[in-house]
């Protein structure tokens, strides 16, 4: 099968406690932008004490993603649908007829798939391109 992978990770957890704070916010940058408290600190401009308050809990975080194999693999599924979508020139959204596609044919004879948007509390419909959009309830 074409549309799957295999991968074996270790994290080397002590090695990852160890480095600096400044090595954390590089290594997220080499994955993300960062931000403004993060690139003042890579740059190594001054920063007040409530700021650096704020980074510490904040490159806390970026080290326990970093450490994260659930995360790693979250961004490289992100990262390899986006490609596959760029190659199938399509926007990734989930077709009603996916949807429909997933459950065996004869399974659920008298069930109706009625998908909502669980923020909005819309129904979700499919358009005239294959495409779902959001209607009034």
């Amino acid at each position: 099968m074409s549309n799957h992978f295999h991968i074996v990770l270790h994290v080397d957890q002590t090695k990852a406690r160890n480095l600096s704070d400044l090595e954390i916010v590089q290594r997220w940058h080499q994955l993300y932008k960062g931000n403004l408290l993060t690139k003042k600190l890579e740059r190594g401009d001054e920063l007040s004490e409530a700021q650096m308050a704020i980074l510490e809990n904040m490159i806390k975080e970026l080290r326990e993603r970093l450490m994260s194999i659930s995360w790693y693999m979250r961004r490289l599924n992100e990262t390899l649908a986006r490609l596959a979508n760029e190659e199938d020139n399509c926007t990734g959204h989930l077709s009603l007829s996916a949807i429909h596609g997933l459950i065996p044919s004869g399974s659920l004879k008298a069930v109706q798939i009625v998908p909502y948007n669980l923020w909005t509390g819309r129904q979700i419909r499919e358009n005239k391109r294959g495409a779902i959009s959001e209607c009034e309830p």
